[in-house]
């Protein structure tokens, strides 16, 4: 068996008891943002404050909404490690008419120019990047194609793993979260074919990938040294 089969049977398949309530609680968040974005693609007109968009959800208004996709630590999807946002800055954020527009097209359609323009709207608003907390926004936006390894040294370290063991290559030499993150998705799937027939909803198999890229860094036997740079 090669290698990257290996270890998702080890990491995912064999390790449910672990992982099991964090893919839960993906699957249910995940599946909740794909139904406030079908509704917002269906509805052009339908502003992302409107409270009937999250009917059938967990939240019930479009401040609750924003704290569990945005500000909120650990959302289900991923953690925001040291990312620090203070109060002050969220609330710019939140109340922005801006934001709101770019938001809802991000969850709309969550492609990289949609990626760029939130990282550029965030910075307009607070003068800073959160890169943490806008990555996130987009795996849960986008899990199909994005893993939820949203720290950038911790991503890399996993590719760093991939390119020493499993003969990962990067077709795209510019550095950048999104793009590398479809890239890894995308040789996962083909790589992993097997283990994906076996899944009867494709969304568990996505989530299931998106947690082994988070316990391959994890359980990789790569040194601190290593997981510091990219190779």
């Amino acid at each position: 068996m090669p290698l990257i089969n290996n270890l998702f049977d080890r990491l995912v398949t064999r390790n449910k008891k672990l992982i099991g309530h964090w893919a839960s609680v993906y699957l249910d968040y995940t599946n909740e943002m794909n139904l406030i974005s079908s509704r917002l693609v269906a509805s052009p007109a339908m502003r992302l404050d409107n409270p009937a968009l999250f009917t059938g959800t967990s939240v019930s208004n479009y401040n609750d909404f924003i704290y569990k996709w945005i500000y909120e630590h650990n959302n289900g999807i991923s953690s925001t490690g040291l990312s620090l946002l203070s109060v002050v800055n969220f609330d710019k954020i939140r109340t922005s008419a801006s934001f709101k527009t770019v938001a809802r097209k991000v969850i709309a359609a969550p492609d990289f120019t949609n990626y760029c323009n939130l990282n550029n709207q965030w910075h307009t608003i607070i003068g800073r990047n959160n890169p943490l907390r806008t990555n996130r926004a987009l795996a849960t936006c986008n899990p199909k194609e994005l893993a939820s390894t949203v720290d950038w040294s911790k991503f890399c370290a996993v590719l760093t793993y991939l390119r020493k063991h499993c003969s990962y290559t990067i077709t795209n030499p510019a550095p950048n979260w999104f793009v590398w993150n479809q890239e890894l998705t995308k040789w996962l799937d083909s790589k992993l074919s097997v283990e994906r027939s076996t899944y009867t909803d494709r969304k568990k198999y996505y989530v299931d990938r998106n947690i082994f890229v988070w316990m391959l860094y994890e359980n990789d036997p790569l040194t601190p040294a290593d997981k510091k740079y990219f190779l």
